[in-house]
């Protein structure tokens, strides 16, 4: 007799290997967005961003054509390219040193993260895994995975995955857009 550990499940991570001239250009439009982008702390735990509960078209992409063709081009890899999606939302997220974000899901299809800027210890992206049938069950209760982010890199994930963000530790902000995809 044996149990069998079934159903796992995919988390994309790339980073950016284009020219110089490209990421710089990807880069302006992240800081261009964030000079004319207005960022509160609706979560209770010191990140700021773009996000508003009461618009759910807040989509910060719609102006970022190059990043926006990025994120598509790998989301096609991710999911192949015989599947249609739309990028339901997207929103800045401003990260000061001590800044953290607890465990938290998404009602889409797929979830993902460019990382702008990371300092080094600036929290890592924790990834928790999907066992809600089998919390009592002693062997196979939560299981976290962490993935330190890089500049210009790019997470995708599956949006009922539990997730978090453990505590920047460095004392510069930590820069990053995350975004909702659904597919159609």
């Amino acid at each position: 007799m044996s149990t069998m550990l079934l159903f796992p499940t995919p988390v994309y991570y790339t980073k950016f290997t284009g020219d110089q001239r490209e990421r710089s250009l990807i880069d302006a439009e992240i800081e261009n967005a964030l000079a004319v982008t207005e960022l509160s702390n609706p979560w209770h735990c010191n990140v700021k961003t773009s996000f508003r509960y009461d618009d759910n078209k807040v989509n910060v992409l719609d102006k970022m054509l190059l990043l926006r063709n990025y994120i598509r081009e790998h989301v096609e890899k991710f999911i192949g390219n015989d599947l249609k999606f739309s990028i339901k939302e997207s929103w800045l997220n401003v990260t000061d040193s001590k800044g953290y974000q607890d465990f938290h899901i998404h009602t889409n299809t797929i979830s993902g993260c460019f990382y702008h800027r990371v300092p080094k210890d600036s929290g890592d992206l924790i990834l928790r895994s999907d066992s809600t049938g089998l919390k009592l069950w002693k062997p196979y209760q939560y299981q976290d995975s962490s993935i330190t982010p890089e500049d210009s890199s790019l997470i995708l994930f599956p949006s009922f995955l539990e997730h978090a963000v453990r505590p920047n530790l460095s004392d510069k902000a930590r820069i990053s857009l995350a975004f909702n995809l659904d597919l159609n």
